[in-house]
C-alpha cells in the first residue's frame, strides 16, 4: 500500500480483495465508465474471489453498456462504501458468462486501487433486522413505492424494494412526498431525488440510491445526529467483536 495526498493506493491482491469484498457486502452501487466516454453505467459486485483473482459483476444498466463490455472495451469502476471512495481501471472483462451466474460478467483484479476516505460522506449501514421503512411518491405515479432503508448518509440514503418497480425509477426522478423511518429512533418527511436505480435479477430486489433535496436546517441536523448515533453504535460493536477474538 502506498500513501499520498489523494489517499491510498493498493497493489496487494489481499488488500484489493478486502476492498472489493466490502463493496460486495454493502451492496454498493457501482458506476462504470468506458474510456473516452462521459456516460456512466450502474452495476453491483456479485462476488470477489481472492484465489482466482476474479470479480463478478451484474450486467450494466442501461443495457447499452453490456455490448461495450462484450466488445472488450477497457473501463473504470467508481464505488463508495462507508464514506470511502474507490477508483480503479480494468483492461477489459475476463468472461461474458462466469460459472454459476446468469446475466453477469467477470474481470481480473486491476493493477492498482485508488482508495480515499471522505469522512463527510460516511454512509451508515442499517441493520437488516431493524424496522426501517421508506415510502416515496410523486404526481407521475399512481401509488407510492414502498421498501426499506439499507443505508443512510448526511446527503442521502440507499433503499431496497421487494420487487421490480413499474414504471422503472429513472435517475434524476424527483419524489416530493417521502416518509422515512428507522425503528422509533428516526423519522423524516422530505423530498428525494433518485440517483442510482438498480434491479438485481439474482435476488429479485430493486435497489436505489436517493439524494436528499431541500432539507431544512432542522432536518439536516436531525439526519446528522442520527448518523453520529449509528457511527458510534458501529464502533462499539467493532470493539466488542475484537475483544471476543
Amino acid at each position: 500500500m502506498n500513501q499520498d495526498s489523494n489517499g491510498q493506493q493498493f497493489t496487494s491482491k489481499k488488500e484489493m480483495f478486502r476492498v472489493f469484498r466490502a463493496l460486495q457486502l454493502t451492496h454498493s452501487l457501482l458506476s462504470i465508465k468506458f474510456h473516452g466516454e462521459s456516460r456512466e453505467y450502474s452495476s453491483l459486485l456479485l462476488n470477489a474471489d481472492l484465489d482466482k483473482e476474479e470479480l463478478v459483476f451484474d450486467e450494466l444498466i442501461p443495457d447499452e453498456g453490456n455490448a461495450k463490455l462484450k466488445g472488450g472495451e477497457p473501463f473504470t469502476l467508481i464505488g463508495v462504501y462507508e464514506g470511502i471512495h474507490v477508483h480503479c481501471r480494468f483492461k477489459g472483462m475476463r468472461s461474458k458468462t462466469p460459472s454459476g451466474y446468469d446475466h453477469a460478467f467477470s474481470a481480473g483484479f486491476p493493477e492498482v486501487i485508488h482508495h480515499k476516505q471522505r469522512r463527510e460522506a460516511y454512509r451508515a449501514t442499517i441493520d437488516q433486522y431493524d424496522d426501517s421503512k421508506i415510502s416515496a411518491a410523486n404526481d407521475d405515479r399512481e401509488s407510492a413505492i414502498a421498501g426499506k432503508v439499507v443505508d443512510l448518509s448526511t446527503t442521502g440514503l440507499g433503499a431496497e424494494f421487494p420487487k421490480f418497480i413499474r414504471p422503472e425509477i429513472k435517475a434524476g426522478e424527483k419524489f416530493p412526498n417521502c416518509n422515512i423511518a428507522v425503528n422509533q429512533q428516526f423519522s423524516i418527511h422530505c423530498t428525494l431525488i433518485a440517483r442510482h436505480p438498480r434491479y438485481e435479477k439474482s435476488t429479485g430486489l430493486y435497489f436505489c440510491g436517493f439524494e436528499f433535496h431541500g432539507l431544512s436546517r432542522l432536518q439536516q441536523k436531525q439526519v446528522d445526529r442520527y448518523i453520529i448515533e449509528l457511527q458510534q453504535t458501529a464502533r462499539r460493536n467493532d470493539v466488542r467483536r475484537m475483544a471476543n477474538h
